[in-house]
């Protein structure tokens, strides 16, 4: 499945590179969001804890088979 995600993103990247430097699609960096990040992260990563799928704490993650 890594693979699969890894040759997907590979060609996403390309793509969107080749339409930008074609003149098809324009993008403009602007600023980072940063409190909007850190709270959408903390909401996801207590949505993953309700959902039993890692326990609570740093760096800590269960592997199922």
């Amino acid at each position: 499945m890594f693979y699969a995600l890894l040759i997907a993103i590979s060609v996403q990247s390309v793509g969107v590179f080749a339409l930008i430097q074609a003149g098809l699609l324009t993008y403009e960096a602007g600023a980072f969001p940063w409190l909007g990040t850190v709270i959408g992260g903390y909401i996801f990563g207590l949505g993953i804890v309700l959902a039993v799928d890692v326990p609570p704490g740093p760096g800590i993650a269960r592997v199922r088979d």
